[in-house]
């Protein structure tokens, strides 16, 4: 028993190290949204001063194409880092939104989402977990 001891004191302290000094994964996947099942990741949800920028995705379920129009938009007044515009099958590669002219406060990335190129006919839109910046 006295064997054992030693081992499992260093094996404490060791995970205990590794555990206080990691930091948590912030990542965010949204939940499964509007009638083509679209959900948003975002790489954190929370940003410090000096991040660069927002990542984020969109991915869905369902069959077809659909095009976008993607913004981040902050949450008290709904301004907006200007549209990012593409479209899809299944999902989006990796997306940046620049932070670099954005205050702080809480924001969302928003995907407005259209069955056609020329935006005419709107599906639904789909939004992020909130995320926060500093």
């Amino acid at each position: 028993m006295k064997r054992l001891l030693k081992p499992v004191t260093i094996l404490s302290i060791l995970l205990t190290g590794i555990l206080t000094f990691t930091s948590p994964v912030s990542a965010a996947w949204s939940g499964y949204q509007t009638s083509k099942k679209v959900r948003v990741y975002t790489d954190a949800t929370t940003y410090s001063k000096s991040a660069t920028s927002a990542d984020w995705k969109a991915q869905k379920t369902t069959s077809g194409r659909v095009f976008y129009s993607a913004m981040l938009i902050r949450t008290d007044n709904y301004s907006n880092s200007g549209a990012q515009r593409g479209n899809f099958t299944s999902g989006t590669p990796l997306k940046k939104f620049s932070l670099s002219k954005t205050r702080p406060g809480t924001y969302q990335v928003v995907i407005n989402l259209y069955s056609d190129s020329s935006e005419r006919n709107y599906i639904g839109t789909a939004r992020s977990a909130k995320i926060h910046i500093k």
